[in-house]
């Protein structure tokens, strides 16, 4: 099987994404802020949905969660044995446009969330990639209190299964630590990390 490759947060650079994704050899997963809804136009007509994938960011548009792309809220890939995880709170969200640069469901509701725990309680994933990471993992990282929905619904997954390893973007910073026996790995802007490769 070959290698799955995990891609930090891309911004709209969509020229510096497209030359990781074409010079791999096998699949990828971006860990959202792939861009708004002409990014996700462009991802469709020029990268293949089935082998690149995006797990949505608070600044990707919900209306392409749908798309062939997408993992949707949350998916489980039994291959990879490797749960995926949308969404985060904009914490600029004020000066953002609601519909055009900011939505109202970039997070999932508490119902969606437990709907996670529970899947992740049956599943048991090895790898968990998530857009924003646990409270806890938030407040050692980074300093401050990650008081969101997503925080909190991360760190219920996190309290219910510690996987192996955690992969997330959005804080635009490169983090690589053992917590309570997982090794998290925040991956800074368009950074990879290759599972099995480390």
């Amino acid at each position: 099987m070959p290698h799955l490759t995990l891609i930090g947060d891309v911004h709209g650079l969509l020229d510096r994404y497209a030359a990781i994704v074409r010079g791999l050899d096998g699949p990828s997963i971006q860990v959202g802020d792939l861009g708004f809804g002409k990014e996700h136009t462009w991802h469709g007509k020029h990268i293949d949905p089935e082998l690149h994938k995006v797990c949505f960011g608070n600044h990707d548009d919900p209306a392409f969660l749908d798309h062939p792309h997408s993992t949707g809220d949350f998916r489980h890939f039994p291959a990879w044995d490797l749960l995926t995880i949308r969404g985060a709170f904009s914490i600029d969200r004020a000066m953002r446009i609601e519909g055009r640069d900011w939505w109202p469901d970039e997070e999932l509701s508490y119902a969606r969330f437990q709907e996670c725990v529970d899947l992740i309680a049956r599943t048991h994933p090895a790898v968990i990639v998530s857009h924003d990471a646990p409270a806890s993992v938030v407040k050692q990282f980074f300093g401050y209190e990650g008081r969101s929905i997503t925080n909190a619904g991360l760190q219920a997954c996190f309290e219910v299964h510690q996987p192996k390893l955690w992969v997330f973007g959005h804080h635009h910073a490169h983090r690589d630590v053992v917590v309570n026996g997982t090794r998290f790995v925040c991956l800074d802007e368009l950074e990879t990390f290759v599972l099995g490769s480390s």
